[in-house]
């Protein structure tokens, strides 16, 4: 199942979505969901629907970055990954047990520090 937003910024309503869409704030997808992905207290945060792999996409030095896998049957709804202040973004890819995939677009930490103060 592939889902599409097409927004032309005419319809009434849609001022909140494609401000939303202009920033960045979405995620794409052919299957599983993205509730909310953020950075807190230090730490990249992303909660989802029941999926198989979470990786935890980082830019900046080599080996830097994670993959969580579900254990024991049991599926992942989150994941986390301590910022250590090396990254240059974060993104997440949440894979369902069909190989579906959704894909956050990237946090970049120096607009995201830019925006904190």
């Amino acid at each position: 199942m592939l889902k599409v937003v097409s927004v032309d910024g005419k319809m009434p309503g849609l001022y909140f979505q494609k401000g939303a869409i202009l920033n960045g704030e979405y995620y794409s997808s052919s299957g599983p969901e993205i509730y909310d992905w953020k950075v807190e207290n230090n730490q990249f945060v992303v909660n989802c629907s029941a999926v198989e792999r979470i990786n935890m996409i980082v830019g900046g030095p080599v080996a830097l970055g994670v993959t969580r896998l579900a254990e024991h049957g049991v599926p992942l709804t989150e994941a986390f990954y301590p910022l250590t202040g090396k990254e240059t973004y974060i993104r997440a890819e949440c894979i369902d047990e069909h190989g579906h995939t959704a894909w956050t677009n990237p946090i970049w930490l120096s607009e995201f520090a830019k925006r904190r103060k």
